[in-house]
């Protein structure tokens, strides 16, 4: 059991999509109003690296309803971003403030790596650019694999030592965040798994949209 205090007006989730070809930041958020009455709230957003602040920009006046969730979707230009690779695996912090009459009644911080990946043809793209990927398969459960940061780092350091510079996770759906953090701070990729296999216990059918919604986190 888990207890969590939470503010009436929060930040539910945040996604962050990042388009090198377009030089842009898309941001859509989940914003809850537990509250009984509709309250208005302002956004400000600042993205930092560990060199300082790069961009920061005012979002809108959104109207919460009582009880109710709204999504806001906010696209902003950015020139000269600071991209992740591989060999240059560069993250930053999005931090998403929520405010009523100049008060912070809320903040959400989430790091993330300015990067695009496409498909084109047969071959895979990195901003732009064709990567090759050479990996393996891993299959581990929450049981076996430790949720330790240092662990983590060291088993794909060492498996970038071979050449490798991807991974599958088979049978291993729902890694810690703590795992899909080592790998953006090492410059690893990982695929996700689906549920489209015959040892999952938790199988959901492909035309379920949890499946996609999940993907796409």
């Amino acid at each position: 059991v888990e207890l969590a205090a939470v503010p009436t007006i929060s930040v539910e989730r945040m996604w962050i999509y990042t388009s090198v070809r377009k030089s842009e930041l898309k941001l859509k958020t989940w914003l809850k109003n537990r509250g009984e009455t509709d309250v208005k709230v302002k956004m400000a957003y600042a993205v930092s690296d560990k060199n300082g602040e790069k961009i920061a920009f005012d979002g809108d006046e959104v109207v919460i309803p009582a009880g109710d969730t709204v999504i806001v979707e906010r696209t902003r230009k950015w020139d000269d971003p600071v991209k992740w690779s591989p060999t240059q695996p560069n993250l930053c912090d999005l931090t998403l403030s929520l405010k009523i009459d100049d008060r912070i009644v809320d903040v959400k911080k989430q790091r993330f790596g300015f990067r695009q990946i496409e498909k084109d043809g047969r071959d895979i793209l990195l901003n732009g650019r064709k990567i090759h990927l050479l990996g393996c398969s891993m299959g581990v459960n929450r049981m076996l694999y430790p949720q330790n940061s240092g662990y983590m780092a060291y088993l794909f350091g060492e498996c970038e030592k071979r050449g490798f510079n991807v991974v599958r996770m088979q049978n291993f759906r729902e890694p810690p965040r703590i795992f899909w953090d080592v790998l953006d701070e090492i410059g690893y990729f990982a695929t996700a798994e689906s549920s489209l296999d015959d040892m999952s216990r938790k199988r959901i059918a492909y035309e379920d949209p949890r499946l996609h919604d999940n993907g796409l986190q």
